[in-house]
């Protein structure tokens, strides 16, 4: 059997389309990509925020700087998850201040 590269075995197979974020994730790229005003935006059209009001007293209480240091602590999340695990998708801000508060 030859030697092929991952990737090329994966193409091969079929599995080169592009990752598709579910519903509770996003691209790597636009979640490096985010600004505090983004919190508070439309995400995807469909009429849902990144941050619920429940969500903004949480980061209040946990974060002594708020919404800054929260959005700090999740761009630091997202550069582990792609320097560790090469992943192309992470949670968006909501389901990561899901995850740390348990």
């Amino acid at each position: 059997m030859e030697n092929i590269t991952k990737e090329e075995y994966n193409y091969e197979r079929g599995y080169h389309l592009p990752i598709e974020p579910k519903q509770h994730q996003i691209r790597v790229e636009d979640a490096l990509n985010l600004r505090l005003v983004d919190l508070f935006t439309e995400s995807d059209g469909a009429s849902h925020k990144y941050l619920s009001r429940a969500d903004l007293i949480l980061i209040f209480t946990l974060y002594p700087n708020g919404l800054s240091d929260f959005l700090e602590d999740y761009i630091s999340y997202v550069e582990y998850e792609v320097q560790t695990k090469n992943y192309k998708v992470v949670n968006k801000p909501h389901f990561y201040l899901k995850n740390i508060i348990g």
